[in-house]
């Protein structure tokens, strides 16, 4: 299963899990990170670590560790492109 530190930068995907409990779950949830909402990374620090992603219509900057722990399946460009939802967090079509 991929997770959201594996997607490289610019390609869309769909949240489908968090393999995490408790707090450290809800506060992902908090940010935005569901499943299925869509995320996609846009930029990473000097040294690769972090990340930040655009989901549910804001940017948030994860580190690996804890992008590691959400799972996703990737969208094709072609699902993306033809899509007429705006990348706000919505499923791919």
């Amino acid at each position: 299963m991929n997770t959201i530190s594996s997607l490289p930068l610019g390609q869309s995907a769909v949240i489908s899990d968090l393999r995490l409990i408790g707090r450290q779950r809800q506060h992902m949830e908090d940010l935005g990170f569901l499943p299925g909402a869509l995320i996609k990374p846009l930029h990473r620090g000097p040294s690769g670590d972090p990340t930040a992603y655009s989901v549910m219509g804001a940017v948030v900057a994860l580190r690996r560790e804890d992008a590691s722990q959400i799972l996703c399946t990737p969208c094709s460009k072609k699902q993306v492109s033809a899509s007429s939802i705006p990348d706000e967090g919505r499923v791919c079509p």
